[in-house]
């Protein structure tokens, strides 16, 4: 749908599992076509490559 700005998030509920699939996120993201992932500092976006 043409969108390029995306964000990665791990919903966790405890602090033992912050950050789990995050790197599996990123796998499936490099294998649909995307180059970056996005992460934002004071509302600016911040495009990480893959």
């Amino acid at each position: 749908m043409g969108g390029e700005i995306i964000t990665i998030g791990s919903d966790s509920h405890d602090p033992e599992h912050l950050g789990v699939g995050i790197e599996e996120a990123k796998s499936v993201l490099k294998d649909l076509g995307f180059r970056y992932f996005c992460t934002y500092d004071k509302m600016k976006p911040i495009f990480w490559r893959l």
